[in-house]
């Protein structure tokens, strides 16, 4: 179904949410209804490639790590795009349990994402507790479009 464009005049600030299980089978789904949603609030292809990127980076991580020694839990997506000042926020939640990384050999092609998640957004950040895990990612794009980070 084709949805018109977001009006940044009249929503000014723009909100998504999602919830589902963390499991592999689960991202595509939630990978397109948050570019469907990026697109319709205005963004250029190139920026959301950068943002879904990341949110996949930090959906994965939350699919393999935060449940290690239980059975899968949820992973919660919130999007906030503030139209007028051009700065998205997103957040992906789940409830498991944190660990601590262990010095060991890591192969190439692994341990990496925090760090792309840093170099993709404008900031970013993350929130451990007992009870689950937060990465906060952000992005603030130019006045004259949302075509690249500012």
């Amino acid at each position: 179904m084709h949805r018109p464009p977001l009006d940044p005049s009249v929503n000014s600030i723009v909100c998504w949410h999602r919830q589902l299980p963390a499991l592999a089978s689960e991202l595509t789904v939630l990978r397109f209804g948050l570019s469907s949603w990026l697109s319709r609030v205005g963004l250029a292809e190139d920026s959301r490639t950068d943002v879904l990127v990341a949110v996949y980076e930090a959906l994965a991580n939350a699919v393999e790590h935060a449940y290690h020694d239980r059975a899968p839990g949820v992973v919660t997506v919130d999007a906030t795009y503030q139209a007028r000042q051009h700065v998205l926020e997103i957040t992906v939640t789940d409830r498991g349990r944190w660990r601590t990384p262990v010095p060991q050999p890591t192969p190439p092609t692994r341990g990496r994402g925090l760090r792309l998640i840093d170099a993709l957004t404008t900031h970013s950040g993350l929130a451990t507790t007992d009870t689950g895990t937060t990465v906060t990612m952000g992005w603030t794009f130019t006045t004259a479009g949302p075509n690249t980070p500012g």
